[in-house]
Order: C-alpha cells, then sequence, then structure tokens
C-alpha cells in the first residue's frame, strides 16, 4: 500500500511568530495544503477548494475567508484558479535553495529579500520545480515565482507581452561546455563558469544594445526600454 508523497517542512514554523498570528483555521489549512500530494515540489499549482475542503474539514465559504487571512499575512498569494505558498519551496529542507535560509524577523518576511537573491542549486530539484510550472499559462504570479527563484520562465513571452528578454536580464543557469558567450551593455551580462567574462576591447553601450537587438529581433529603443523596466521591477 502506497503512503503516499513524503514532505518535508522545518518545526520552527511552529514557533514563529507571525504564524502563531494566524487563527487555528489559517495555520491548519495552510499546513494541509504544505503536505498535500496535489500541491508539487514548486508549492505552485492550481488549486481545488473542493480538496482542501476534504482534507481540512472547512466548506468553500469558510475556506475563502481563511485565504484572505493567509494572503494578507503573505503566506500564499492567489492569481485566478493558481496559488502559491509563498516560501513553500525555499524552506523545504529536501530542496536546495542557495541564499538566506533563515532571514531576520518572520518566516512571511522573507519576499522583502532581494529578487534573484535565491536558486535552487541541485539540478535534478531544479528540473523538478520547472516541470511542475510548466503548463501553467502566462500569468503575473508566475512571473513573480520565476524571478524569485531565479528561474526562466516557462514560456516564450513575458505575460504582459515582451519578447524573451527576460532571460537575458535574469540568465538561466551557465552552460560549463559553451567556451564563448555574447554579452551586452548596462549590466546585462552573460556568465560562465563562478565568475564574469570581460567585454572586449573597445566595447561601448551602444554595441551592446545593438548586439541584444539583433538576437531578440527587436529595435535599440526596446532593449533600452525593458532593461529599464527589468531594473524597475527589481528595486
Amino acid at each position: 500500500m502506497s503512503r503516499g508523497v513524503y514532505r518535508g517542512i522545518f518545526s520552527v514554523l511552529q514557533r514563529d511568530r507571525d504564524f502563531r498570528k494566524l487563527s487555528p483555521a489559517a495555520r491548519h489549512t495552510l499546513l494541509s495544503m504544505r503536505m498535500a500530494d496535489y500541491v508539487g515540489i514548486a508549492c505552485f499549482w492550481r488549486y481545488d477548494v473542493s480538496l482542501i475542503a476534504a482534507d481540512t474539514g472547512y466548506d468553500a465559504v469558510y475556506l475563502e475567508q481563511v485565504f484572505i487571512e493567509l494572503e494578507a499575512g503573505k503566506w500564499i498569494r492567489r492569481d485566478g484558479e493558481y496559488m502559491w505558498i509563498r516560501n513553500g519551496l525555499r524552506y523545504d529542507p529536501t530542496v536546495k535553495v542557495t541564499g538566506s535560509r533563515q532571514p531576520r524577523g518572520s518566516l512571511a518576511a522573507a519576499s522583502r529579500q532581494p529578487r534573484g537573491s535565491l536558486a535552487v542549486a541541485s539540478d535534478k530539484h531544479r528540473v523538478g520545480v520547472l516541470r511542475a510550472i510548466a503548463g501553467i499559462p502566462r500569468i503575473p504570479m508566475l512571473a513573480t515565482f520565476c524571478r524569485y527563484y531565479h528561474l526562466p520562465y516557462p514560456f516564450d513571452t513575458h505575460p504582459n507581452g515582451h519578447r524573451r528578454v527576460i532571460d537575458t536580464v535574469f540568465p538561466p543557469r551557465p552552460n560549463p561546455n559553451t567556451e564563448t558567450e555574447s554579452e551586452s551593455s548596462g549590466g546585462l551580462l552573460s556568465q560562465q563558469g563562478s565568475g564574469r567574462k570581460r567585454r572586449p576591447a573597445g566595447w561601448t553601450e551602444e554595441d551592446g544594445d545593438e548586439l541584444l537587438a539583433r538576437t531578440l529581433n527587436l529595435t535599440v529603443e526596446q532593449v533600452r526600454q525593458q532593461r529599464a523596466e527589468a531594473r524597475q521591477r527589481s528595486v
């Protein structure tokens, strides 16, 4: 007989100040969802209220009140039919995530960490996370999730209609077998190994903009505009 999937949670969660501020029903629901087999490694999924109701014993009307409480405390986020348990992946003891595991303050305050400061270190786990979110449509919350964990978008275009400039601003893990990679300017540098390649002699910002525009089939002005928007999102 199968015992289902294995889930891991740090025991310190129950002593977290913000967690103890939640109502008993909110604590119960959060832990129930975190242990559920339908949530997956990414803790980002298309949620079914009937399943959560069956696991917790709360009806749909009451669960909506619980979800609102969890959203107010920044424990979860919702976007249409999809839900994300914030930091569920980050604080999974079975997944290796680089970056601060124990931020100062509450666990819910981890969302204040700089974007791109976290990354799924294990190739196996990284592939598992990408597979888990591969079928999710182009919603803004997924873009936030990918930036938070330094992941490439699993779709061809950015949710707001831009081309894939996000893969340049937040590049995927480098291929160590690649000997040469092009670079762009203004901080949009390709990475290789553990360090960054130097720009060629005489390299200018205009050269980088033109190269990036040709690569992405955009105009130079579009490249500069999208870079500015990406910097604003990272502030």
